[in-house]
C-alpha cells in the first residue's frame, strides 16, 4: 500500500501541474459495481477528478455508483471495449487520455509515470508487475509474453507487455487511428497503429487481482 505522506506528496505534485486540465482518465466499463467505486475513489484521493466513464450498458449498479462519486458516465456505440474508446474521444477535450480499466486491477498512483514522458510519445503503456500470483494466471502471463514477441517482431519495437489495459495517449493521435477489432485486442491494434504513425514506450506499473468476475477469455 502507498503510504499517507508518499500519496499526499504526490498529489500536491499533480496539482501543481493542474493535472485535470491535462489528462481525462477514461475508464470503459461493463459490470463493474463491484470495482469501480474503489477505482474513482484511489483518483480521488490523488487529486484526479476529469474522470470519464464509458458503459457498455451494465446490467448491475455500475453506473449509479459511479455518477453517485461525481464521475461523468457516458454510454458506448459500436461494439466492445473498441466502441467504448471511440466514444470516449469523442468527449475528450485535454491534450491527453488516461485509459485503465474499472476493476482495481491497476494502480492510479503509477499516473506520474506516464506524465514524466507524454510530451515525447503518442502512447505509453503501462508494463504490468503483478503483485502477487493471484494477479495474473501463469496462462495469462504466457499468452501475453507471445502476443507481445509476435508484436515486436511484426512492429520492430521493444514491449514488454503490450496487451495492458493502463496507457495514455496523445488525443490528436488517437483521433487519426481507425480501429476495427471488438475484442479486447484493441490494446494490440491501438500500439500497431501508433507504432506506424509515431512514437511509443512503456513505464513500469504494478499489477493487483482484480475485483468482480473475470471478463477475458483465456
Amino acid at each position: 500500500m502507498m503510504g499517507v505522506e508518499v500519496k499526499e506528496g504526490l498529489k500536491d505534485r499533480l496539482k501543481a501541474m493542474d493535472v485535470n486540465k491535462l489528462i481525462t482518465v477514461v475508464i470503459p466499463t461493463l459490470n463493474e459495481e463491484q470495482g469501480i467505486a474503489k477505482v474513482i475513489e484511489e483518483l480521488h484521493s490523488l487529486g484526479i477528478t476529469n474522470i470519464l466513464v464509458v458503459d457498455g450498458y451494465s446490467s448491475d449498479r455500475t453506473v449509479d455508483v459511479a455518477k453517485s462519486l461525481g464521475a461523468r458516465v457516458i454510454y458506448q456505440h459500436g461494439h466492445g471495449k473498441t466502441g467504448a474508446l471511440k466514444a470516449a474521444v469523442e468527449h475528450v477535450n485535454t491534450p491527453y487520455m488516461l485509459v485503465m480499466d474499472g476493476d482495481y486491477t491497476y494502480d492510479a498512483s503509477s499516473i506520474e509515470r506516464f506524465i514524466q514522458h507524454m510530451d515525447n510519445y503518442d502512447e505509453i503503456i503501462g508494463a504490468r508487475i503483478p503483485v502477487d500470483d493471484a494477479s495474473m494466471s501463469r496462462l495469462h502471463r504466457f499468452g501475453n509474453a507471445v502476443i507481445t514477441k509476435a508484436f515486436n517482431l511484426l512492429m520492430n519495437t521493444n514491449l514488454s507487455d503490450v496487451c495492458s489495459g493502463m496507457y495514455m495517449l496523445k488525443t490528436d493521435t488517437m483521433r487519426e487511428i481507425d480501429l476495427n477489432t471488438s475484442g479486447f485486442d484493441v490494446e494490440a491494434e491501438i500500439a500497431a497503429q501508433i507504432a506506424s504513425i509515431g512514437s511509443i514506450t512503456e513505464v513500469p506499473i504494478n499489477y493487483r487481482a482484480r475485483i468482480g468476475r473475470q471478463k477475458l477469455s483465456t
